[in-house]
């Protein structure tokens, strides 16, 4: 997940997959507290199951895999995020 800011309802391009029927997509909200879009579908393959998500400029692509090696594309956004929200560096361990 790429978010523009840790606050609730801000923009972001995200590549998620559920243990149920919805199974993996890609994810994005473009405007600041809009509407989320949900793009693609691949099955989820617990408990082999490989995210990506790609950022080429402006442009976010999230793909899942099987294995890690062969890859399908769910989607595709054009979304300039300044910098990047990084909850690892918040929540994470010190």
């Amino acid at each position: 997940m790429a978010r523009e800011a840790l606050t609730g309802g801000s923009r972001y391009d995200a590549t998620l997959t559920t243990p149920a029927g919805s199974g993996s997509f890609f994810q994005f909200r473009g405007l600041t507290m809009g509407a989320t879009t949900n793009l693609g579908s691949y099955p989820t393959t617990y408990p082999n199951m490989w995210l990506r998500l790609k950022r080429a400029g402006g442009t976010f692509t999230g793909y899942a895999s099987v294995e890690g090696t062969h890859w399908t594309q769910l989607g595709t956004h054009k979304q300039f995020i300044r910098s990047v929200a990084d909850p690892l560096r918040r929540f994470g361990h010190q």
